[in-house]
């Protein structure tokens, strides 16, 4: 997902083939390691949109999307040359057993430890770590983050990117009917480590560094 996630950014810069390829054929491992993946869709979606609408003089390569989905279903397949008695069809009655599973016949599957979302955001990343500052401390940041991205949207891709990929990778659990678990905060990580550091560089800048320019 995060190698998707670098790639995507260089393709809304230069919009080529190669890149989409890689986007697409990456995005199919990824989801056939973990569905979760296809989260990142959305963050494709949005983006696009978003782009397209304020950005001046951006035009959308709609045919290189083309390939971002074709690759996708190749990289998706590709893991599953390993079980080469399978024919497609097998494998598409695969996809929805897995889906019933997911969806309807989860209740034997279920585990110790489920948490509402919500609570994820309110008592941080309790049962992945409970020492680490960035973990519990994220609600505040995000906030922070959002609120300064948000001031200033045309100007701030880069903050606006990791937004929209942390909004979008965990926005979509509170509407799922299954159990959920704040293990599934591992995706989001990456974007709290990146949203904390800038925002340490910006109170830094505004407070810290500002305060020793004028004493020396």
């Amino acid at each position: 997902i995060l190698l998707c996630v670098i790639l995507y950014w260089d393709f809304l810069h230069k919009q080529n083939r190669s890149t989409a390829v890689f986007i697409g054929f990456c995005l199919g491992i990824a989801a056939a390691i973990k569905w979760t993946a296809l989260f990142f869709f959305l963050v494709v979606i949005v983006m696009t949109l978003l782009i397209n609408t304020f950005k001046q003089n951006y035009k959308i390569k709609l045919h290189l999307y083309i390939f971002i989905i074709l690759f996708f279903s190749i990289g998706y397949l590709t893991p599953y040359l390993y079980f080469k008695e399978l024919s497609l069809a097998e494998i598409f009655y695969n996809q929805m057993i897995m889906f019933n599973i997911h969806t309807f016949s989860y209740g034997e599957f279920i585990i110790n430890g489920t948490s509402a979302p919500w609570t994820w955001f309110i008592y941080g990343f309790s049962t992945i770590s409970k020492d680490s500052l960035i973990l519990w401390s994220w609600p505040v940041v995000f906030i922070a983050f959002a609120y300064h991205s948000l001031r200033r949207v045309r100007q701030s891709w880069g903050e606006m990117y990791i937004l929209i990929n942390f909004i979008l990778f965990y926005l979509p659990w509170f509407f799922v009917s299954r159990p959920t678990y704040a293990t599934y905060t591992v995706t989001l990580i990456p974007y709290v480590s990146i949203a904390t550091a800038y925002v340490t560089i910006l109170i830094y800048n505004k407070y810290i560094h500002s305060v020793f320019v004028k004493k020396t």
